[in-house]
């Protein structure tokens, strides 16, 4: 039961040394997770990316992402942050949420083709057990077998 312990003590300490720190935005969504990274390219380029976020088409949801980020990757486009794209405007323009260092805006920000900006996108979170989580599972998993064996020895008395 020692060497079983010492192993789960063992993992669990391996998967904190070597849990990377994250380098995007959490933020929630009507209920859901998503992880925001950004990407950087004309509208054009990056149109299937950007289509794909949880925000194209609703700009309140493009504003309330945009407010979650806040200033956590700075202020990339002319002093706003990245680009919640939801929309293309008529005749060229992709319409968008940014926060400017105090409020969040909307607006056609950015024209389709001519420029390259920084844009946001997401990815929803998949749950994943902590380390302590998989600890005590593992703890509890050693602790059952070596009661197991001990009231097995016990019966055989």
């Amino acid at each position: 039961m020692l060497k079983t312990a010492t192993l789960a003590t063992t993992v669990a300490l391996a998967t904190f040394a070597f849990a990377d720190a994250a380098e995007a935005a959490l933020i929630t969504l009507n209920g859901t997770d998503y992880e925001v990274s950004t990407v950087v390219g004309t509208y054009n380029d990056l149109s299937s990316t950007l289509e794909m976020t949880p925000w194209f088409g609703d700009s309140a949801l493009a504003t309330n992402a945009a407010t979650q980020v806040g200033a956590a990757f700075g202020f990339p486009n002319d002093n706003v942050g990245p680009l919640f794209a939801s929309g293309v405007g008529f005749p060229v323009f992709v319409e968008a949420a940014a926060f400017n260092g105090s409020t969040t805006i909307f607006s056609p920000t950015a024209t389709i083709n001519v420029f390259s900006e920084t844009y946001a996108i997401a990815t929803e979170v998949q749950t994943i057990p902590e380390p302590l989580t998989i600890l005590g599972a593992g703890a509890a998993i050693a602790f059952g077998a070596g009661f197991k064996r001990k009231l097995g020895k016990v019966k055989q008395k």
